[in-house]
């Protein structure tokens, strides 16, 4: 289900784009309810927008691989549409493509970021509990060669207790913090980009200008970049 929310904010992005860039943008031919491409994407923003809210109940790691999943969709279903374009407008139609790969690219581009910081963290603590056993185990044999054994068990325990304590109470859940923030602005950057696709082919199918110099390249570029600033500006 889509929220009332989510609605507001693709339709106020593309209203405001259409008033400062794309004077002929038909909104009507992307916020409609019958758009059921827009409708789906909004709908999956929604649920991985719910994982990011309800992040105590799920896993980050299955949240990355289900949102890479769904974007992996629509970016299929875009590049579909976008081969019927390309003799219409290659120029725009090979911006589009470029688009379209960073729907999904900035997703997987940041899972793979934070698992590589879950992988060293791993060989981190892994790496620090072999460097303790061998500081306990010395510590231990120089408190029992002067006959204070007690000592030795206390400052082991107490050693443990501080290698626990920083492991999985300091750095783990800031990895864990800082890896939904990551989730977060991924999530926001792929829907930003689908948008920005649709906006760009619904420009080449109602458009009779045909973008050819590299001047008009170069500021239709321009435009995009500045649209999905305004996109994730009003999603943020």
């Amino acid at each position: 289900m889509i929220g009332l929310d989510t609605k507001n904010i693709v339709f106020n992005s593309i209203r405001q784009i259409k008033s400062d860039f794309f004077k002929d943008l038909d909104m009507d031919m992307i916020v409609n309810e019958e758009n059921e491409l827009l409708n789906s994407t909004m709908a999956d923003y929604d649920k991985y927008m719910k994982y990011y809210n309800e992040r105590h109940k799920y896993n980050l790691n299955y949240s990355f691989k289900e949102t890479i999943k769904g974007y992996q969709k629509f970016y299929d279903i875009l590049e579909v549409k976008l081969k019927e374009t390309y003799k219409i407008n290659p120029e725009i139609s090979h911006i589009d493509h470029r688009v379209n790969m960073r729907i999904v690219s900035e997703t997987k581009k940041n899972a793979k970021k934070i698992n590589s910081f879950f992988n060293i963290f791993n060989v981190f603590h892994f790496s620090t509990t072999v460097l303790l056993l061998f500081f306990l185990t010395g510590v231990s044999t120089f408190f029992k060669a002067t006959n204070y054994s007690a000592y030795a068990v206390l400052i082991t325990i107490l050693f443990a207790i501080l290698k626990v304590y920083l492991d999985k109470k300091v750095l783990e859940v800031y990895l864990e913090k800082y890896g939904w923030e990551i989730y977060k602005k991924s999530v926001r950057r792929s829907f930003a980009f689908f948008l920005a696709s649709l906006i760009i082919i619904q420009k080449i199918e109602k458009s009779n200008d045909v973008i050819k110099s590299e001047d008009d390249v170069l500021d239709f570029k321009k435009k995009i970049r500045e649209s999905i600033e305004i996109i994730l500006e009003d999603l943020s």
